[in-house]
């Protein structure tokens, strides 16, 4: 039987601010408010992922060296991957705990030392690795299709991923992609994990690199966050209150809410964390909540203003019509930075463009968190009402942290019961204490040059005994 994951401990991941690389600074742009730094020498020009590095960091996933640099270039192992799952999901004593008399199921087994084998016991009892595998491989640079699946896996979406094995990809090298890990690849490009670089490719043989492995990591860590139930709540301070240890936000729906704050969840401005008490009336604030308490929080410079004016901090439509063609509308904001894009009569959008037209729909639309999920379906559906619908899918995030989430196939008759539970219409509201909180991410560059890249390489030990996991 499969151990239950356990939620990683915001106070084991305070403690780790007393690592080397994190030193106390003065953040200058955020009024002078005291912070501390996650910095390594070798990352200054890789803003993309600065933020994801310092949260896996923060998090005790990644370490770094003692020479104070991080080696975002260099590819990471499979092993090293394996642990860096390990450690996301809060199960690295548990990984050094393991009873080490346990026969591991690979034939290249001789090739794990003592510190290698807890991780990996760990692994297959998570059901982290596929553990028919004849050889395991542990040191083999890992690929980005190979990660796909470790990824699915730790979010426990292997099932989803089995029946997705049929889809078809929308890669120009999907080929490539071996018919098994179909699926694998299609729910970690579904759920925002992966994506693809520029060219529309998926680069699927291509090993990872540390840079690129912490932000699929970092996305990863906001799923899971999602599907143990936090709800992402934006909008702007009004109060904080050291005493009480709550904070107060006006949700860019308009609404006042107030949450409790432990003192260790700490609060990131880009690479920066700091304590809850620095927090300020009029920041821009992103909370990650739980039955009324906030687990993760960060503040961001500028709001998004198409987020500020309709209270939607993301909306997916994808429509796909009887005659093959589809339409597709997507807008995510997250922490001050916008994805956009718009697919429609064969032709893209993306950036301003698309957010020009999706602010049309949103006008048009003017959804509010209190309508009815009927509502709401009718609203958007009335914008498309020559087109002869076959399929639906609907995903809309209102910034007070409330969900809806719908999916009606052309074979179905009866649209309102469609992907919903009889008791639930799939609306999750957020932060607040009925268990349906849920939350969020973005991308950054192509893994085609090792500069700029979404998905890279954990801190694990190689072959030899002497390497320490970083």
């Amino acid at each position: 039987m499969k151990k239950k994951r356990k939620k990683v401990s915001a106070a084991a991941l305070s403690s780790l601010l007393a690592f080397s690389l994190v030193t106390p600074v003065l953040a200058n742009d955020l009024d002078d408010r005291e912070a501390q730094t996650v910095t390594f020498n070798d990352t200054t020009y890789m803003e993309w992922v600065a933020e994801s590095i310092g949260r896996m960091k923060i998090k005790g996933v990644f370490q770094g060296y003692e020479n104070g640099q991080f080696k975002p270039n260099e590819p990471v192992s499979r092993m090293q991957s394996i642990i860096t799952a390990v450690r996301l999901l809060g199960l690295e004593e548990e990984a050094k705990n393991a009873s080490l008399n346990v026969k591991l199921p690979f034939k290249d087994a001789d090739q794990f030392n003592s510190r290698m084998k807890g991780y990996i016991i760990v692994a297959l009892d998570q059901g982290l690795i596929d553990s028919s595998a004849q050889n395991l491989s542990p040191n083999k640079p890992a690929e980005r299709v190979w990660i796909s699946s470790l990824l699915v896996r730790t979010l426990g979406l292997q099932n989803e991923a089995a029946l997705a094995n049929t889809e078809t990809l929308d890669f120009k090298d999907a080929k490539q992609i071996p018919a098994s890990l179909i699926g694998d690849v299609y729910v970690a490009s579904k759920y925002d994990i992966f994506s693809g670089n520029g060219a529309g490719l998926f680069s699927p043989n291509t090993p990872i690199t540390r840079a690129q492995m912490a932000a699929v990591l970092d996305r990863t860590y906001g799923q899971l966050l999602e599907e143990k139930g936090a709800a992402t709540v934006k909008g702007i301070v009004t109060d904080v209150s050291t005493s009480d240890g709550t904070i107060t936000v006006k949700t860019f729906n308009g609404e006042s809410v107030t949450f409790s704050v432990p003192d260790n969840v700490l609060v990131q401005y880009h690479n920066r964390f700091m304590a809850p008490d620095q927090v300020l009336a009029g920041d821009n604030i992103e909370l990650q909540v739980e039955n009324n308490v906030v687990v993760e929080a960060a503040i961001f410079p500028e709001s998004v203003q198409t987020e500020a004016t309709n209270g939607i901090q993301k909306i997916e439509i994808e429509l796909e019509l009887k005659d093959g063609s589809e339409i597709e509308i997507e807008f995510e904001s997250k922490r001050g930075n916008v994805k956009a894009e718009v697919k429609t009569d064969g032709e893209k959008y993306k950036g301003d463009e698309a957010i020009t037209q999706i602010e049309q729909y949103l006008a048009e639309w003017n959804l509010t968190p209190d309508m009815t999920e009927e509502e709401i379906k009718t609203i958007i559906l009335s914008s498309f009402a020559d087109a002869e619908l076959d399929e639906i899918n609907i995903e809309l995030k209102f910034s007070n942290g409330t969900k809806l989430e719908w999916e009606q196939d052309g074979d179905d008759d009866d649209h309102d019961d469609e992907g919903r539970d009889d008791d639930d219409d799939d609306r999750h509201h957020g932060g607040r204490d009925d268990d349906e909180n849920r939350n969020d991410r973005t991308d950054a560059p192509s893994n085609d040059n090792n500069n700029g890249n979404l998905e890279n390489r954990p801190d694990a030990p190689s072959n030899n005994n002497s390497n320490p996991i970083r």
